[in-house]
């Protein structure tokens, strides 16, 4: 809806302008009028107005003076002056402003509807661009969120060891990639329910109160985990470090803002290629305070480096973690070729983590095992093959924290997929069963493709899909099919009229069921109880006789 304001000092004009305007339906006109300007500053001082249709001259205040007021308050208003051939001074000072245009009083009607029309199609144009540029820039703000997310995830788990300058830049991280990265983690005391909104309250609260004596992004590594990685900024004192920094302001904010959360802070920079060492480091830290149940900040003493060797084991030990997450979306989304590559991948890499640290090694095949158990307790034991019940038995049996044989894992996974394309396909069976006698059942009701993916709980592009590669029909040919029994079958029994059978088997046409049947039978309706009634009768005269 657009509003449209027109002054002039003769109310017939006035009148007649709004009455116009009003007829014109689709151009979603919400008309305002009045003969004076005063009142029409008083409107526009009231009400957006998308478009000013004003006299050029007037008493006490022009038009001019109208546009100069409009301007003020709504400067992407459309101006159009009526004026007369003599008054072309006052023409030519309107058109120097942006969106104004000028009718001649004797151009008639059409003109003015024509003139409207080009403006409502501007401001049309205009909102839609705006909207695109809106949306544009949501999702390039979603992306760049996305891609930081992403960033930071590689680095704290060592899938990357470093970002450039230029990559910071473009994801508009205020931080240097040539200076080391203090880490600060927080995480509730104890779980609660609103612990994400909490967190995301007290970080941006602490980004407020550290201002630029702080350069830092934020990784949110779950609603348990926030993650801070910081640099000194300009206005850092020079007598007071980093921790210094974060711990005062930590111990200056009301109880509130930090009420059940623990943070756990780097003492010293950590270099870019040992921040998942450290972020593993002080994440298992936290999560021994946080088992005790204590409100606190703890500074970590930060005086030595990680050795070389101890940073190669931690990155492998992250990288099977992450292939052994990945393992379970294969199984859980029945790619058999992509769950066998990866299951290579991991048993040959689990025995060297062994080697080198027994606990990690011990860690990773609880995890390894666990993918499979969950895998099968998912499974309704009633529809457990023989074979898959047999693998899960010695599975349940064995001692999680020691990884099994390749080929049993792959065995148990083989199974688990066999087991899963047995239930969809029962699945997709009992589906298609569904739909079919609904069908049936309702004949005259609405069957399109939209309401039966509604009853199926799929969408109808697969509903569809699934109904051919079960039936090989598709859903409206197994539709008219069911119709054009059910009417013959009415037919036979002669009872009611062919327009109640119409009407029975979901046509309230008539005509339209007479063109469905003709196709479906080649014969009309009429021409087929003509045949009923031909067949009816030689077999009682055969019985007769």
């Amino acid at each position: 809806m657009y509003r449209i304001l027109i002054v002039d000092d003769e109310p017939m004009i006035v009148g007649g302008l709004a009455t116009l305007l009003e007829e014109q339906e689709s151009m979603e006109l919400e008309v305002h009028k009045t003969c004076l300007a005063g009142q029409a500053m008083k409107i526009l001082d009231r009400l957006r107005i998308d478009i000013l249709l004003t006299d050029i001259r007037m008493p006490v205040t022009s038009g001019i003076e109208l546009m100069q007021h409009v301007r003020l308050n709504w400067p992407e208003c459309r101006i159009l002056f009526l004026t007369a051939f003599e008054e072309f001074e006052y023409a030519y000072t309107a058109l120097k402003n942006p969106g104004v245009r000028f009718l001649l009083k004797t151009e008639g009607h059409n003109a003015v509807i024509q003139a409207v029309k080009e403006c409502v199609d501007e401001l049309k144009r205009e909102m839609d661009e705006r909207s695109q540029l809106k949306r544009s820039h949501e999702q390039t703000e979603i992306l760049r969120a996305l891609q930081v997310r992403e960033l930071w995830s590689r680095l704290l788990h060592g899938e990357e060891s470093w970002s450039s300058q230029r990559a910071l830049a473009e994801l508009e991280i205020d931080l240097s990639a040539d200076e080391p990265l203090y880490l600060l983690l927080g995480a509730p005391a104890s779980p609660r329910d609103d612990s994400l909104s909490h967190l995301d309250m007290f970080a941006d609260l602490l980004s407020l109160r550290l201002g630029e004596r702080m350069r830092c992004s934020v990784y949110k590594a779950g609603s348990q985990l926030f993650a801070w990685l910081m640099q000194p900024g300009p206005s850092l004192a020079a007598a007071q470090t980093l921790p210094e920094l974060l711990t005062d302001e930590l111990d200056a904010m009301d109880a509130p803002c930090k009420n059940g959360l623990l943070f756990v802070l780097a003492g010293q920079p950590v270099p870019w290629n040992e921040m998942f060492c450290e972020y593993r480091s002080l994440k298992l830290l936290l999560q021994r305070q946080s088992s005790k149940g204590e409100q606190m900040i703890y500074v970590t003493s930060g005086t030595e480096d990680t050795p070389p060797q101890e940073t190669a084991i931690l990155h492998i030990r992250e990288l099977c973690a992450k292939e052994i997450r990945l393992l379970k979306t294969n199984m859980d989304s029945g790619d058999r070729a992509a769950f066998s590559l990866r299951l290579d991948g991991i048993c040959d890499t689990l025995p060297g983590i062994i080697a080198q640290r027994q606990e990690f090694g011990r860690e990773l095949s609880m995890e390894l095992n666990l993918v499979f158990l969950t895998g099968v307790n998912r499974m309704p034991q009633s529809r457990l093959s023989p074979e898959l019940r047999s693998l899960s038995k010695e599975l349940i049996q064995s001692e999680l924290s020691v990884p099994l044989p390749k080929a049993q894992y792959l065995a148990i996974g083989q199974a688990l997929f066999d087991q899963q394309d047995e239930t969809a396909d029962t699945q997709a069976q009992y589906c298609v069963e569904k739909v079919k006698k609904y069908i049936r059942e309702h004949l005259d009701d609405d069957l399109s493709l939209t309401k039966l993916a509604q009853l199926s709980r799929y969408n109808p592009k697969y509903l569809s899909d699934l109904f051919r590669t079960q039936t090989g029909a598709t859903l409206s040919a197994y539709i008219a099919e069911q119709r054009l029994g059910e009417a013959k079958r009415l037919m036979a029994e002669g009872k009611l009229k062919i327009k109640d059978i119409s009407a029975a088997v979901g046509f309230f046409s008539t005509s339209y069921f007479t063109r469905f049947f003709k196709k479906g039978t080649g014969m009309t309706p009429m021409q087929y109880l003509e045949t009923i009634a031909e067949k009816n009768w030689t077999e009682d005269k055969n019985l007769e006789s």
